[in-house]
């Protein structure tokens, strides 16, 4: 019986030792958890970010194209009135031209239908 008590006694320490082990190894593994975590977190936050800039990345291409199809109207009404103006312009020189030399046919007396 007293042979049973020792190993009982020498066992005790082992077991204490285990013990400690494995409180230690909990604290660890708690640890390694909790980074764990915190790293889910971060992706979970990272992919939400990407999924913005994604989300404004389209948005951004959208509006490009809008304003490329705003920008080419209004390139193709810019020429439309420059050709206009062109026009005007040459309506007035011929008009101008023509009441010059009406006022011309006036000035010396000489019938404009003769001419």
């Amino acid at each position: 019986m007293h042979g049973k008590q020792r190993e009982l006694r020498s066992e005790d320490h082992l077991l204490v030792q285990l013990r400690a082990s494995t409180s230690e190894l909990a604290t660890q593994m708690s640890a390694v958890e909790a980074r764990l975590a915190a790293f889910d977190e971060r992706k979970q936050a990272s992919a939400d970010r990407a999924a913005e800039l994604r989300a404004a990345v389209q948005k951004a291409q959208q509006e490009q194209e809008k304003h490329r199809g705003e920008g080419a109207q209004a390139r193709e009404r810019h020429a439309q009135l420059t050709s206009e103006v062109t026009q005007v312009r040459e309506r007035l020189r011929t008009h101008k031209a023509d009441k010059h030399e009406s006022e011309k046919v006036s000035i010396y007396g000489i019938d404009r239908w003769y001419i």
